[in-house]
C-alpha cells in the first residue's frame, strides 16, 4: 500500500525521529506540549449518543477522524483549499460543517 511506502519512506529518510516500533507513522501525532509522538488513538475523545441529534449528523470520533479533523482545521486556519473524497456516510460533511462551526471568526469561505 501507499501508506506502507511512505512509512518506510519515513523511517529510512528522518533518522532524527525516534518513530516507535509499532504501528505506521500515520498512527502518530506530534504532541507539542510534552515534545514527543502521541498516538491519534489517545487523542480520540469517547463517544457520548445524544438522542436529540439527527442520525445524518453524528459523527463517532475514531482515530482517522480525529486525525482527519486535525488535518481539516490547520488547512482552514491556513486559508487553503480542502477537498474530503471517500465513501458514502464516512462523515466526511459532517466532519467539515463540525469544522466550520468551531471556527471564532467568520471565515468567508465557500463551502460546496
Amino acid at each position: 500500500s501507499s501508506q506502507a511506502k511512505f512509512d518506510d519512506f519515513a523511517r529510512d529518510h528522518l533518522p532524527g525521529m525516534d518513530f516507535p516500533s509499532y504501528g505506521m507513522v500515520y498512527d502518530f501525532q506530534v504532541d507539542f506540549r510534552r515534545r514527543m509522538l502521541s498516538t491519534w488513538e489517545s487523542a480520540t475523545p469517547e463517544f457520548k449518543y445524544r438522542p436529540e441529534v439527527p442520525f445524518f449528523q453524528i459523527l463517532v470520533p475514531t482515530a482517522d477522524t480525529v486525525r482527519y479533523a486535525y488535518l481539516v482545521r490547520i488547512l482552514v486556519a491556513a486559508r487553503k483549499p480542502v477537498l474530503l473524497n471517500g465513501l458514502s456516510g464516512t462523515g466526511k460533511s459532517v466532519l467539515m460543517w463540525e469544522t466550520l462551526d468551531a471556527c471564532s471568526e467568520p471565515l468567508g469561505l465557500q463551502v460546496v
